[in-house]
């Protein structure tokens, strides 16, 4: 070939780039129709619903459970957007140590027909990373007929956990064991049997509920009627709600719904009529709150507060709950005859739940918290036994003590003390504080007939036995219009015509068999006991301490005192004249308890009349009297007995009478000069700074000893 000679096309080398454009095009080509027969299958598994999944989905959940698990046709399985699952029949079976109670044989934890589960991807990212249940969101759950047979046993173990042997891990709470959120909840028929042996509860419940796809107010959200057996008493709740909503769901983004709850326990009838935000956990409410019952004791017992055991009661007022923070406005709260009010606030997220707030009201009847002692709200209508005590022998509930912690304060506008007494303590204020196990009333302070009550309480239950400790001191009380004494009829004197009667009054002097009132004066005193007990009994019976009371500007009726001195010719004249009242120059006690046993140190009441002086014991434990009075009359007469009195029996059946050797000079003598050092001690409280009496100075130089120089 020549340098001239064009070359030709064999000759040409082939070009690399043109070779290689082909085979990629064809290897995108390929690549494209897998994706697209890729995408095919999926939309054709999608809308057949992955028919093939359901049997790897039941082994799945059987291997997890530790039982298996039926899923039945039709099944179908959508995976786009959201995991949504239908199946026709769902049955899971009761794990293998289930030991079904009375009615459960043969019956599964779950059967369910026509069910719709629909959760987003979150809910199954949060469950693989193992968050609370709380945490997870359900969209959709549905069935046309649901049944479930929940159970657990004394050990903890509860059929509806996700693990083989039902126990909850080591670090489960009970916010961890809550229940999801769900957006929307159709259940046509479901029946629920829940025996949870930990709480002692025994619950059958009916249910329907049709919501997220209804928007007219009227229809009916929800609709829970039940009935069972909580701590051995029959119980009966119904619970109902209206409107759209998500039936549970967590903080108050979603819509306000009205709901109304009913429940009946035999004891206790509870009536809530209100909003809530999340209706099948009520983790939310807002509404107002009836209540009433035999004793506050039993409902505190069923909400995890620590109440006492009182009389029949009746409570309205508003509730409030966001999770497990409570917040009750007591409007009114009657129990037996006292009328309360209050707002408190219950917070239950603590270690310990923390009771705080206020307690007021009108009147506050002891008698209506006797129960609390183990005593009667009434007098008892039957004989007593012989040999059956009075003192209450009923134990506390020391564990109730360590339930919770509290700080209350009280301010009660009046306070009934009883029978006995003619005013109440008007007003009584306090703070009630309970923390690990002690209860205690601080800054005690009460007025009462012109006097004050004022001191310390405290219970200590950090133990098995109960400790019991109380420094109280009164002053200025005056007894007149304190203490209930009888009203002797005035004798009948008529006018000159014989027809207008006219009725004697005198303040000193009576015109009946005593004068009213029989006792005057202002009454003060002081006191610091201890006591160890399961009971009130049992607290009074170990009693140890000392105190000591004294009246002061006292009179008293003069029938009394001669009656106790055993002079019958003058008591014999005042039945006929009428009584009279006397100064009492000194009216002093000063005792010392030690074991249950109370012993006074000096008793005594000197008048122009006669020095009466007691001396013995009461013993709280065995509930005897052993006591004698001694009197020394100032004018001595042959029809003046000079016999002591003994008092003795127990208190269910006292005995009154003579010692049965006469009183001689050299024993009351020596009665005397026992009460000389005690009453000494007691003159620089009882008597005034510039006294107008001898006082109980005269009454010791009565006794033939010197008074203490002050």
């Amino acid at each position: 070939m020549t340098p001239d000679t064009p070359p030709t096309a064999a000759a040409v080398p082939p070009s690399a780039p043109r070779e290689g454009r082909p085979r990629r095009r064809r290897g995108w080509h390929v690549a494209g129709v897998v994706v697209l027969l890729l995408v095919a299958a999926v939309g054709v598994l999608e809308w057949l619903g992955w028919p093939m999944a359901r049997a790897p989905l039941a082994k799945a959940l059987s291997t997890q459970l530790g039982r298996p698990v039926t899923l039945d046709a039709p099944f179908a399985l959508r995976l786009i957007g959201r995991i949504r699952l239908e199946v026709g029949h769902v049955v899971v079976p009761q794990p293998a140590w289930f030991k079904p109670a009375s009615g459960q044989a043969g019956k599964p934890m779950l059967d369910a027909r026509e069910l719709v589960l629909s959760v987003p991807y979150a809910t199954v990212w949060a469950a693989w990373r193992g968050d609370p249940m709380p945490q997870w969101r359900v969209s959709e759950l549905s069935a046309s007929r649901l049944e479930a047979v929940l159970m657990r046993d004394g050990e903890g173990r509860a059929n509806w956990r996700i693990s083989p042997d039902g126990r909850a891990p080591q670090q489960t709470t009970a916010q961890s064991e809550g229940v999801p959120r769900v957006d929307r909840l159709v259940v046509r028929e479901g029946q629920l049997q829940l025996d949870d042996a930990v709480i002692d509860l025994d619950l059958k419940v009916n249910a329907t509920t049709q919501e997220g796809g209804r928007a007219d107010a009227g229809a009916a959200g929800l609709a829970v009627d039940g009935r069972g057996r909580y701590r051995k008493q029959p119980f009966e709740i119904s619970l109902h709600a209206s409107g759209v909503l998500p039936l549970l769901s967590e903080g108050r983004a979603s819509v306000a719904v009205p709901v109304r709850i009913r429940a009946d326990t035999g004891g206790a009838a509870l009536a809530f009529d209100g909003v809530s935000h999340d209706v099948l956990s009520l983790r939310q409410l807002d509404g107002r709150l009836t209540l009433k019952g035999r004793s506050l004791a039993a409902v505190g017992d069923a909400v995890g507060v620590t109440l006492p055991t009182t009389a029949r009661f009746n409570l309205d007022g508003q509730l409030r709950k966001d999770g497990e923070l409570w917040a009750l406005d007591v409007k009114r709260l009657s129990v037996g005859r006292s009328e309360l009010a209050g707002r408190f606030r219950f917070d239950r997220r603590r270690a310990v739940p923390l009771l705080e707030g206020e307690l007021g009201g009108r009147l506050l009847a002891l008698v209506d918290l006797a129960p609390a002692i183990g005593a009667p709200t009434e007098p008892a209508q039957r004989r007593r036994a012989p040999g059956e005590p009075v003192l209450p022998q009923r134990e506390f509930d020391v564990p109730s003590l360590r339930a919770m912690d509290a700080k209350v304060r009280i301010d009660v506008r009046e306070v009934q003390l009883g029978a006995l007494f003619a005013e109440p303590l008007s007003p009584l204020k306090g703070v009630l504080t309970l923390q690990g196990g002690v209860l205690r009333i601080d800054d005690l302070l009460a007025q009462a007939a012109g006097g004050r009550v004022s001191g310390d309480v405290r219970l200590d239950g950090r133990q098995s036995t109960l400790r019991w400790h109380a420094d109280l001191d009164w002053s200025g009380i005056d007894l007149a219009r304190w203490l209930n004494q009888p009203e002797p009829p005035s004798p009948v004197v008529r006018k000159g015509d014989g027809k207008a009667p006219v009725r004697k009054a005198s303040a000193d002097k009576g015109d009946g068999l005593l004068a009213a009132p029989a006792l005057r004066g202002r009454l003060g005193g002081r006191a610091t006991v201890d006591g160890t007990g399961r009971s009130t009994a049992a607290l009074l019976g170990s009693l140890q301490g000392q105190g000591a009371m004294w009246i002061s500007e006292g009179r008293i009726s003069r029938l009394l005192v001669e009656a106790m001195s055993l002079h019958v010719a003058e008591a014999l004249g005042l039945v006929v004249r009428g009584d009279e009242v006397l100064p009492m120059h000194c009216a002093a006690m000063q005792f010392k308890a030690r074991e249950g046993i109370v012993r006074p140190d000096v008793a005594i009441v000197d008048t122009p009349a006669a020095t009466i002086l007691a001396s013995g014991a009461v013993s709280l434990a065995t509930e005897r009297l052993a006591l004698r009075i001694d009197s020394r009359p100032r004018q001595m007469s042959l029809l003046s007995l000079r016999t002591p009195v003994d008092i003795g029996g127990t208190f269910a059946d006292p005995a009154v009478g003579l010692h049965p050797d006469p009183l001689g000079w050299k024993v009351l003598a020596a009665a005397a000069l026992s009460a000389v050092a005690p009453l000494a001690a007691l003159i620089p409280l009882v008597d005034p700074a510039q006294p107008t009496d001898g006082g109980c100075r005269e009454a010791l130089q009565h006794l033939g000893v010197r008074a203490p120089k002050r």
